[in-house]
């Protein structure tokens, strides 16, 4: 049966010119022949269709990778086909082929016009990757022929709506920022998913993947003093930034760029951001008695605050129309002071106004706040704020030119009312650095120096807390000698993350004064931090078993998702947890699942993915699911029952 479908489905394949490889050529100064690589004698055949129907998406772009293909800069196949991912093109019934493969796991991803990339083993639109969504191999031996491998795409969702001023006429140019609003480990919290600007008629047309939007006209002011438009003009044409100079000050501490364009407001020009950081005098303003009048950011249908904007659940295939919004141009307030630091005036430094609202900035990268306002200290150090609305702020300064400098931060709670808020003090600080060293345990060597050199460690602010408002996370490298040194970081509650273990090995502890905080979050004061023990071990747990229907068949069709029986270690605060995986299994139903910290699990398999991120999910599945003590070194044998999700 295999055959005659194989047979029958390259005889609609493309011709062999639309059957390509994409490995990169070798590089033409390589100082070292490559390694040639025996091609393989296995094919894979498989099928792009649409979600929710058998129908074909034709025309698709299909990419193969896998360990198995080498890599394009260090090796070529004996035949000449280069190394790395390869590519196929669909036909118009959906099919693709690859062939000559050597024996591996392979993975494959599908993109197509008007629809949402897409990979095997997906069952669900991912509206943002996350680290819990589930994968699928395909594992092939020599000669084999694999067929039946399908590849679900979803269709793109749309957006489209009108953008009016206060007399009800279309504004042009606009940008329109549709931003996801997703929940992660650390909450609820929105993210730039796509910004378009409107047409001639006001109007406006976004496509994204299916999920929850909201959809923002940001328009945030920025004001920049005319003495430092004029040094960085200067500055400008005299060559790379000079440590110390204008230059170097806005850009470390991630001021807007003060390019003069906008209104000039006595001695200061003030101009609006469409969120992305490039300032631009896109919406119309005048200036009155000395005094800007802008128009302010406007969430959809009528709100300055994305937390009180309407979501937009968007199915596949699906545009939701209609999605208007009116501009009104309106005096706000001024906020103005004055930045000291160590060294004396904080002269030509970025400075934001952060609404206390973690619904409406990009809490993952607090770097980029989608609707801060912003400015830039002059020359002695004042600043000032044009066109803020009323409500409560977070003053934020971050000064960083590399990771291995110290660090400027200073965060100042601002309350806007009924009137201008003026001579407000702000005192620089430097922050407090992080070290530690790796220990080993087991029964073997500890791990060469080349690979504790691959394993990093990031620190992650507690959402809401200092660290999450000024400082994106900092990664850092473990030396050859185990031992480990972090850049600067504003003081408070992190939580630490380990990745890049050795093979072969698994994460045991971390601590800190003796206490551990694999699980916790550890406190940074004031001063340096240097005690972090981070201990691996090489005998590694490990949870294996088959997948099988009610009937006792193999299904490796499911996939298995394993959660501790404490809740309170589900989500840890702004990270992921250890302690939650998923896994795919093989072609013959099996599965495995390395490195777990000891503890007490509930595992299960579902017939199709499911967020195992979300609580929700996690609770209506205990009850379908098995529970396994997991122990440092064991090997458990746990076969599952895939469970049907309705």
């Amino acid at each position: 049966m295999v055959t005659a479908l194989v047979a029958c489905a390259v005889a609609t394949l493309p011709a062999s010119d639309r059957i390509r490889q994409r490995g990169a050529p070798p590089p033409a100064a390589a100082t070292a022949a490559p390694v040639q690589l025996t091609p393989g004698t296995a094919f894979i055949l498989g099928r792009v269709v649409e979600a929710g129907t058998t129908h074909p998406v034709s025309d698709a772009r299909v990419t193969l990778r896998g360990t198995a293909l080498g890599d394009p800069r260090a090796n070529v196949f004996s035949d000449g086909t280069p190394a790395g991912p390869r590519d196929a093109a669909g036909d118009v019934n959906g099919y693709f082929l690859f062939r000559n493969l050597p024996r591996g796991t392979y993975q494959l991803s599908a993109t197509a016009s008007g629809f949402v990339n897409g990979a095997y083993g997906q069952g669900r639109p991912y509206q943002l990757p996350r680290s819990l969504d589930v994968v699928g191999n395909v594992d092939v031996n020599d000669g084999e022929k694999v067929a039946g491998v399908t590849i679900t795409l979803w269709r793109m969702s749309g957006v489209l709506g009108t953008v009016v001023d206060e007399a009800g006429e279309p504004m042009v140019g606009v940008p329109v920022t549709v931003l996801h609003r997703i929940s992660d480990w650390g909450g609820a919290y929105m993210t730039e998913a796509v910004a378009v600007p409107t047409d001639d008629r006001g109007m406006y047309h976004a496509d994204v993947t299916p999920g929850d939007y909201v959809v923002a006209v940001l328009a945030p002011p920025i004001a920049v003093p005319v003495s430092v438009v004029d040094d960085y003009q200067r500055a400008l044409g005299s060559g790379p930034p000079v440590p110390g100079g204008v230059l170097e000050s806005v850009s470390s501490s991630n001021g807007p760029a003060p390019t003069g364009a906008g209104l000039r407001a006595g001695n200061w020009i003030v101009s609006s951001t469409t969120g992305r950081g490039a300032a631009t005098p896109f919406l119309p303003g005048t200036v009155r008695a000395g005094v800007p009048e802008m128009y302010t950011t406007t969430y959809y249908p009528a709100s300055p605050s994305g937390a009180s904007a309407t979501v937009l659940s968007l199915q596949s295939g699906v545009e939701k129309t209609g999605i208007n919004l009116q501009l009104r141009r309106q005096t706000a307030h001024r906020v103005s002071g004055h930045v000291s630091g160590p060294a004396g005036a904080g002269a030509n430094l970025g400075v934001r106004l952060v609404i206390q609202d973690p619904a409406t900035s990009t809490r993952m990268n607090p770097m980029f706040m989608s609707d801060a306002p912003q400015t830039v200290t002059d020359g002695h150090g004042d600043f000032a704020f044009f066109g803020v609305a009323s409500g409560a702020y977070t003053l934020r300064i971050f000064k960083n030119a590399k990771l291995s400098d110290p660090i400027l931060w200073a965060l100042q709670p601002v309350t806007v009312e009924d009137a201008d808020v003026r001579d407000l003090p702000v005192e620089l600080r430097y922050g407090s650095r992080i070290s530690g060293h790796v220990t080993f345990e087991g029964s073997g060597q500890p791990p060469p120096p080349s690979a504790l050199a691959r394993m990093n460690f990031t620190p992650r602010a507690l959402p809401g807390s200092n660290g999450a408002y000024v400082t994106a996370p900092r990664a850092g490298t473990a030396d050859q000698d185990g031992t480990f040194a972090l850049g600067q970081l504003v003081p408070g509650p992190y939580m630490l993350m380990v990745a890049g273990v050795p093979s072969g090995w698994a994460l045991k502890s971390v601590t800190t004064g003796g206490h551990e905080i694999i699980d916790a979050p550890f406190d940074l004061g004031f001063t340096d931090l240097d005690d972090l023990t981070v201990t691996i071990t090489d005998r590694v747990p490990r949870i294996l078993g088959t997948l099988r229907d009610g009937e006792g068949r193999p299904q490796p069709s499911a996939s298995v998702g394993v959660f501790p029986v404490d809740k309170a270690r589900w989500r840890l605060p702004g990270m992921p947890s250890p302690r939650v995986r998923t896994v795919s299994p093989d072609r013959s139903a099996r599965y495995s699942m390395d490195g777990l910290p000891s503890g007490e699990y509930f595992i299960v398999a579902v017939d199709q993915p499911q967020d195992f991120s979300d609580p929700a999910v996690l609770t209506a599945l205990m009850g379908s699911a098995t529970r396994v003590a997991v122990t440092e070194g064991d090997t458990k044998t746990v076969d599952l029952k895939v469970v049907v999700v309705k």
